[in-house]
């Protein structure tokens, strides 16, 4: 459907269409209103959220194989939609050793609910020397259920070798994330 330009009073929309007030032809009374279907580029509206924002695993001994969680959750958006992570990888390694499971997430609950992602590094397969650190992002691409539109969240991920002999350690100290 079209509209002649110089007769549109004004418009409005909403996720279905475009609704247009348009002035009738003279003589035929004030206004009609006109609504026209529209496809647009959908915007995702939810919000992927991972805690922490970083992964900074450390370890001591060389043939060390660690591993920890992220919990990812979402915020819901104007309208409830669950969310889709269609991809879970580990791009950008610096070096050979780290894995991530699951593959694939389906979240269907917004948060505070959340669901665990591991990350694994190992150091028998990366050789890391002392006060060496193997980096990569850890990349979710997702969307909303129904919509087309993907997004991409990335999170820094980073696997230290602390090299330090119990011999020669004084005091250690570590704190876990808020």
């Amino acid at each position: 459907a079209s509209v002649p330009a110089a007769t549109v009073l004004s418009t409005d929309h909403d996720q279905a269409g475009l609704y247009i007030d348009q002035a009738k032809p003279a003589g035929t009374g004030n206004t009609q209103n006109n609504f026209i279907f529209h496809f647009a580029a959908y915007e995702l509206k939810a919000e992927l959220v991972t805690d922490p924002e970083n992964l900074d695993m450390t370890f001591v001994d060389a043939s060390s194989v660690i591993s920890n969680s992220i919990a990812v959750s979402y915020n819901e958006g104007a309208a409830a939609a669950n969310v889709e992570v269609t991809s879970i990888s580990l791009t950008n390694p610096s070096d050979p050793g780290f894995f991530v499971s699951p593959a694939t997430l389906s979240l269907s609950s917004p948060a505070p609910a959340s669901e665990l992602v591991w990350v694994e590094f190992d150091n028998n397969t990366a050789g890391l020397s002392a006060n060496d650190q193997a980096t990569a992002d850890l990349q979710f691409i997702w969307n909303e259920v129904g919509s087309a539109v993907n997004a991409t969240s990335t999170v820094p991920v980073s696997a230290t070798y602390i090299g330090a002999h119990a011999g020669n350690i004084l005091a250690a100290f570590y704190s876990e994330p808020a």
